[in-house]
């Protein structure tokens, strides 16, 4: 008995550790983790302190943009006129000379300047929280993009493996990289596969191109298919979410043009569905019961998943009952973004109510309890686990019931 008491004691001693951030396991998901959010090169003409000083301006423009997912943010005024104590913001600076390949490939390549800069995210992130604009997290969904265009009288499917396609296929990774959208083009080589696809783009055969691109593991889907009039570009597309879809039309003077609206306008609508304002009002709390969780290393992942949601505030554990936790979650905004920002990568699945949970809050460590077991006496500090009376005062919050996926 005096072995199963300290068993216990020890279990939920390391439920604990791992809610406070003492254990760290990373938890892997579907969506595609960005980590160049805070980091931008920009071109310089010379390595001058005025160049140096336009090129931070323009580099915290970018970061602005990409933290935020919302192109338009640029024209609030506070943030235009942080532009420019823009090396406030900034960690670490540099300038590199890098190798470039000529645009039009007939030219041999180039060397060009950069100014390489990392701004703080921490800094960053508090300025948006303060002038009340989104924050798009750092896991974001993986685009899969079927892009058909015409080219020498032909329509060209961008691929990753066609040669043909390689210009258009490098402009629409800049452009993707520039707004932190993960982008996944089709590998499919040139040949009568890859003019069916681009009929079937022609076509918007929407359920074909899933069914097709389903191996790529997509979270979203673009279809884009471009036409011209001369030297005007027309540009027919369409995003499918898991639960909606959402047209895109575009016309500009010149095809580099066409595809960087498109992107923009792609990127905007996705952030738009997934990015959270953040502000320093309450925002809703809910109880969060979770199943699924049987293992040290379920805890862990649990804990770090949802602490690292920028949907979620804060996180503390109620009770553990064999393979269920439960949680009070103060989440920054509303219900709706919590739930959007899950359904990303599908780590925590809506179930209905179990049939029997039948738990009670998990009671504060006490360690003369430990010694007088013939434990060992130890200090673990304040456990994040809620006392029962914490959790009677708690007023009565709505449920949210999910299972735990590995």
């Amino acid at each position: 008995m005096i072995s199963e008491a300290m068993n216990s004691i020890r279990w939920h001693f390391l439920v604990a550790a791992l809610a406070s951030g003492l254990f760290w396991l990373a938890s892997s998901s579907r969506a595609e983790l960005v980590t160049s959010l805070y980091q931008v090169a920009v071109p310089v003409e010379a390595r001058s302190e005025q160049e140096r000083q336009r090129a931070q301006r323009q580099g915290f423009a970018q970061v602005i943009v990409k933290v935020s997912g919302n192109s338009q943010v640029l024209a609030e005024p506070n943030v235009r006129a942080s532009l420019a104590n823009a090396d406030r913001f900034l960690e670490q600076y540099g300038f590199e000379t890098r190798t470039v390949p000529s645009p039009n490939g007939i030219m041999g390549p180039s060397e060009q300047t950069l100014l390489t800069m990392k701004f703080d995210a921490t800094a960053v992130n508090e300025f948006l929280r303060r002038q009340g604009i989104q924050i798009w997290a750092s896991n974001r969904p993986r685009t899969l993009l079927w892009l058909s265009y015409p080219d020498s009288g032909q329509t060209r499917l961008v691929t990753s493996a066609d040669s043909n396609t390689q210009d258009v296929r490098l402009k629409l990774e800049e452009l993707a990289e520039r707004r932190g959208l993960p982008l996944v083009l089709p590998k499919v080589n040139a040949g009568s596969e890859q003019v069916r696809l681009a009929n079937q783009v022609a076509d918007f055969d929407l359920n074909g191109l899933w069914r097709q691109g389903s191996s790529y593991g997509p979270d979203i889907m673009a279809i884009a298919r471009v036409s011209s009039r001369g030297l005007v570009y027309e540009l027919n597309g369409l995003i499918k979410f898991s639960d909606d879809q959402k047209p895109i039309a575009v016309e500009h003077s010149g095809l580099d043009a066409t595809l960087a609206t498109f992107i923009e306008r792609l990127a905007d609508n996705v952030a738009d569905r997934l990015a959270v304002v953040v502000t320093g009002e309450p925002g809703q709390n809910y109880q969060v019961e979770v199943s699924g969780v049987d293992r040290l290393q379920d805890y862990a992942g649990l804990m770090e998943y949802l602490t690292k949601l920028i949907a979620v505030k804060t996180v503390q554990v109620q009770w553990v009952k064999g393979q269920q936790v439960g949680l009070l979650v103060g989440l920054e905004s509303n219900r709706d973004a919590f739930l959007r920002s899950l359904d990303l990568d599908k780590k925590l699945v809506a179930v209905a109510k179990p049939e029997t949970i039948g738990a009670q809050p998990v009671e504060a460590l006490d360690v003369q309890d430990i010694d007088a077991q013939g434990g060992e006496t130890q200090a673990i500090g304040s456990p994040v686990i809620a006392s029962p009376s914490i959790v009677d005062r708690a007023p009565a919050l709505p449920t949210l019931y999910f299972r735990w996926v590995r």
